[in-house]
């Protein structure tokens, strides 16, 4: 019964370990990165470069203006 308890404490301890090391993996942070774009990008060549999780901020000033990200 010991034996029983002892090896159903260590698997619990092990899972639990696992588990909280997953944690350390992900990255987490506090606060999003703003990113304005940068004229003249108005050619793909020029394009701002963003990513997914960034707050992307940018004017378009014409019914003309081309803006690539």
């Amino acid at each position: 019964m010991i034996i029983k308890n002892l090896n159903k404490n260590i698997l619990l301890t092990l899972t639990l370990t696992l588990f909280l090391s997953m944690f350390s993996l992900i990255e987490f942070t506090a606060s999003a990165v703003n990113k304005t774009e940068i004229e003249s990008n108005n050619r793909h060549a020029n394009a701002t470069v963003t990513y997914d999780d960034y707050n992307n901020y940018g004017v378009i000033s014409s019914t003309t203006d081309i803006d690539w990200w």
